[in-house]
């Protein structure tokens, strides 16, 4: 990893700066910067064409990294030395300080991909950490110079006087700062975020880290009474459960359960062949944190919420994980799951208890037989090895009559165990005729019984 070398500081002045940034930036240029920086102001301008003059004007200099920050950002003059020696942040092309959209209440601008083209915005809680995202806001960041140059490259039938790194698209949601951010994913620069740095963001209150934390705080109890309540029964939560399955304290639970995919990649360690990949999935508890985060996020309600409607259907769950389809489903079908064997299937089999069938099998063609109705995947095609892709959905689509899939093939950033199947399931689908009806529903031309 190489560090951001000699920075270039950059700021666009709005029509109404804000008289709290003056010193900000006074001591920035005074106090913050080392031998070989430079700064630059640009005003009268509009926000996108700004921030363009602000990379022309550093594309000029013999400077390796931008740090462009808005004039409406707090913090003191050792931000940027805290920025620039921060190692862990090295791995990232772009990097984000922490901060907050401005005005009341407090959101984190912490912005991740959901791997079919919408965001999320995420809750942060960890005082120092460092993660990729998809989207890095002007407001404190570093930009390394190959970003932009690289975008030239790709356009050299624009002259670089003209261009726009930065630009609204025409009938859009999206701010300059996405659409460059989309662009620099694109071309394969890595985007990071971190608490290690943190900025203010100046409005009628400074709202910062701290401010943060106690909006977080004052409603932290709604956030884990949603948590305790995802369950087959309101009196038996799914946090206790977990907490009982690891022996940990039901706070620690919580805590882990709030972190994500962090518990995945921390376990993840790049398992060779698709025997030790299905080690993965079936050894530890690290999924189980996360598949509960999984299940309490409102976009996995949007997916499975259809599932709802399903009734007196032989269903086959492949991927049960911590049992959240089958909740949605036990009651009104016969319901029998596939989950790897190991810690995962062991505790989607107590909280289930007699509801549903677990299938015995290593694999899905050892354990799958008879014909079902409907099979059920939600975010489980992207984890199957690529050496086991074509044999086992060939065998469930024998199985199957129509099929209710939700692909995650992106996000590898959040989770390096995802694999792009895109092609290798357009053939899929393509090989059993099977027509995709609505989001996630796939239903075949010709059944199996014709």
């Amino acid at each position: 990893m190489k560090n951001w070398g000699k920075i270039f500081a950059g700021t666009r002045l709005e029509k109404q700066v804000e008289a709290a940034f003056v010193p900000v930036w006074c001591e920035l240029i005074t106090k913050g910067l080392r031998p070989g920086d430079g700064w630059t102001i640009v005003r009268d301008r509009i926000a996108h064409r700004a921030a363009n003059e602000v990379v022309r004007r550093f594309l000029k200099t013999d400077c390796d990294t931008l740090f462009m920050v808005d004039s409406d950002a707090d913090f003191g003059p050792e931000l940027l030395g805290q920025f620039r020696d921060y190692e862990e942040g090295w791995q990232y092309d772009a990097l984000q300080a922490f901060y907050v959209r401005r005005g009341w209440p407090p959101e984190a601008i912490w912005i991740t991909p959901t791997g079919d083209g919408r965001y999320l915005h995420n809750i942060v809680i960890h005082p120092d950490a460092c993660a990729p995202v998809a989207v890095i806001g002007t407001h404190c960041a570093l930009f390394r110079r190959e970003i932009f140059e690289t975008m030239l490259t790709e356009h050299p039938e624009i002259d670089k006087e003209s261009f726009d790194w930065f630009y609204y698209p025409r009938h859009g949601v999206e701010t300059e700062d996405s659409m460059l951010s989309n662009e620099a994913r694109r071309l394969g620069f890595k985007l990071g975020a971190t608490t290690h740095v943190k900025a203010g963001h100046i409005s009628k209150v400074i709202v910062a880290w701290e401010t943060y934390q106690e909006y977080l705080a004052i409603n932290r109890d709604a956030i884990m009474k949603q948590i305790v309540q995802t369950d087959i029964e309101v009196n038996n939560p799914l946090v206790e459960l977990i907490a009982e399955e690891t022996g940990e304290t039901i706070e620690v639970v919580k805590e882990k359960i709030l972190n994500g995919s962090k518990n995945v990649r921390q376990a993840w360690k790049n398992p060779k062949g698709a025997e030790e990949v299905r080690k993965f999935y079936g050894d530890g508890p690290h999924y189980l944190y996360d598949l509960a985060a999984w299940n309490i996020s409102e976009y996995y309600r949007e997916i499975t919420d259809p599932l709802k409607e399903v009734k007196g259907k032989r269903v086959l769950i492949v991927g049960a994980g911590i049992g959240g389809e089958a909740v949605l489903m036990a009651d009104a079908n016969q319901v029998d799951c596939f989950e790897l064997p190991g810690q995962l299937k062991e505790f989607g089999k107590k909280r289930l208890g007699e509801k549903v069938q677990y299938l015995d099998g290593e694999t899905v063609m050892e354990a799958v037989h008879g014909e079902y109705d409907l099979i059920v995947m939600v975010d489980v095609v992207e984890h199957i090895h690529p050496d086991e892709f074509d044999q086992t959905m060939d065998h469930l689509a024998n199985h199957g009559k129509d099929f209710y899939i939700h692909a995650n093939f992106g996000q590898q950033d959040l989770y390096p165990m995802h694999y792009d199947h895109k092609k290798l399931f357009q053939a899929w689908q393509e090989r059993f005729g099977l027509k995709q009806e609505g989001n996630y529903a796939f239903t075949r031309e010709k059944q199996l019984s014709e």
